[in-house]
């Protein structure tokens, strides 16, 4: 957000600022509304001769009381949720509370998180103690777990002449889906330990990862690459580690997740002991194409699979001032891991899935790219995002006029698309995601803002410098 530190105020403790000063008017302009003279200036500064008309600054706008503002968006999730407070902790939301995220380690704010649906298909979801374990001793609630509570499992492994590890089945359903497996992982005394997915009844299908405590980076186990790996670090000690697998759709009837707490270098040295402290498990499905191969934020489970519905924050284009002939946004966004592919949505201006103007990440490869829509009339412009990485934020400036398309990332040189295309009506925005059959963003937005004007294209890359 370095982007916009002067507007901003990037501090870790926003409430500092509350006094004296109008978060309703400062942070959501509804129509009508009359700029703050401040934020005026500061917009002026870098280029835009008009404050923008709707704005949403995350981590100041996170301390009004019902969590948005009502009177011009509408923010709806039907179930309790998960997300990481600014004490490094995993907190639950309640149905319908916009979710707030930070990031465990760093303690800094990444934004509203705005996550799709998804079921956790294995349950208990924090009790491995029903495991069956093979050359492992389960001893429970050993560790601290992301809440902070003493309920990881320990597993330890003292066996020198086989791999020990622990296992769950659950049924497969859908068959020929892309599972991802996720994990809790504290550090013990083992140097690797592997996370392994595996599909079974008829043509087996497996997907391993190992984890390099030393290293703390994830590799391939040879023989069993998965469809996509990764990690992040929540302390010094906590890692989530993930693993997706796509199964082969041969009439596999089952899946089995496995973890051995300490392996090889590649999974099969049987000679290595050591312990680790494990819990959190989720597994899940995930789309190969829309939303990238990669889970979303943990959901717990008691007694049977449990169900997060999806982060809905949309606003009505008639509540906040608008110019139907041209306009820009500003978005910074950040994806929660890194993804081989997808289409997620960052933000959709629409009145359909035909008519609009929408903002995705990456399309194919790692471009960036931004598309407005008018029936079978297309303008689009790619933003080459090089090696699209998790947990990095990225800015975007897009502008739009009547067969005009423009659009920068992170300031880069400004991409333009002339095609004759009319701007066209549009309704409703959406942040986050999209018209109906739009990927979600599985990330967070810290700022977003609306101008009702199309600026030059050196104002345009001003507002979008990293």
């Amino acid at each position: 957000m370095s982007s916009y530190a002067e507007l901003d105020f990037t501090v870790d403790d926003p409430a500092t600022y509350k006094a004296g000063i109008d978060l309703n008017t400062f942070l959501v302009r509804p129509a009508g509304a009359l700029a703050r003279s401040a934020g005026g200036i500061m917009w002026q500064n870098i280029g835009m001769p008009c404050p923008p008309s709707l704005e949403i600054i995350g981590h100041l706008w996170k301390d009004l009381a019902n969590g948005y503002d009502s009177s011009v968006f509408t923010f709806t999730r039907a179930t309790t949720a998960t997300y990481f407070g600014q004490d490094g902790l995993r907190h639950a939301a309640s149905s319908g509370e916009l979710r707030h995220a930070f990031d465990p380690l760093t303690r800094r704010y990444k934004g509203m998180l705005l996550e799709g649906a998804a079921t956790n298909l294995l349950y208990p979801s924090n009790d491995l103690t029903g495991w069956t374990a093979s050359y492992v001793t389960i001893t429970a609630n050993q560790g601290a777990d992301s809440y902070g509570n003493t309920t990881l499992e320990k597993l330890e492994d003292s066996n020198t002449s086989n791999v020990g590890y622990v296992s769950k089945s659950f049924s497969l359903s859908p068959a020929g889906a892309t599972y991802a497996a996720s994990i809790t992982l504290r550090r013990g005394t083992a140097l690797y330990t592997f996370l392994d997915l595996k599909y079974i009844g008829g043509t087996t299908k497996r997907g391993t990862l190992i984890f390099n405590w030393t290293t703390e980076t994830v590799a391939d186990m040879t023989g069993f690459t998965p469809a996509a790996k990764g990690v992040t670090k929540l302390s010094d000690d906590l890692f989530r580690v993930w693993v997706a697998t796509t199964d082969n759709n041969t009439g596999n009837t089952s899946c089995v997740v496995s973890v051995a707490p300490a392996c090889g270098s590649n999974g099969n040295v049987a000679t290595n002991t050591g312990y680790i402290d494990a819990g959190e498990l989720q597994v899940e499905v995930v789309t190969t194409g829309g939303g990238g191969i990669a889970p979303t934020s943990y959901i717990p489970t008691t007694a049977s699979a449990a169900t997060r519905n999806a982060d809905a924050l949309s606003a009505a284009v008639s509540g906040f001032a608008n110019n139907p002939g041209q306009g820009s946004f500003v978005a910074a966004f950040q994806r929660n891991v890194k993804t081989t592919s997808g289409t997620a949505r960052i933000f959709e201006m629409y009145s359909d899935a035909t008519h609009g103007i929408a903002a995705y990440l990456p399309m194919g490869t790692d471009d960036v790219t931004v598309a407005m829509a008018n029936g079978g009339n297309y303008a689009i412009c790619l933003m080459d995002a090089g090696d699209l990485e998790a947990e990095t934020e990225y800015v975007m400036g897009v502008s739009f006029a009547d067969n005009d398309l423009n659009a920068s990332l992170d300031g880069a040189t400004v991409v333009n698309d002339d095609s004759t295309v009319d701007v066209p009506s549009m309704t409703t925005l959406v942040l986050g995601n999209g018209s109906a059959g739009a990927t979600p963003l599985n990330g967070c937005i810290s700022h977003f803002a609306y101008f009702p004007q199309a600026p030059a294209d050196s104002a345009l890359l001003r507002r979008a410098s990293a």
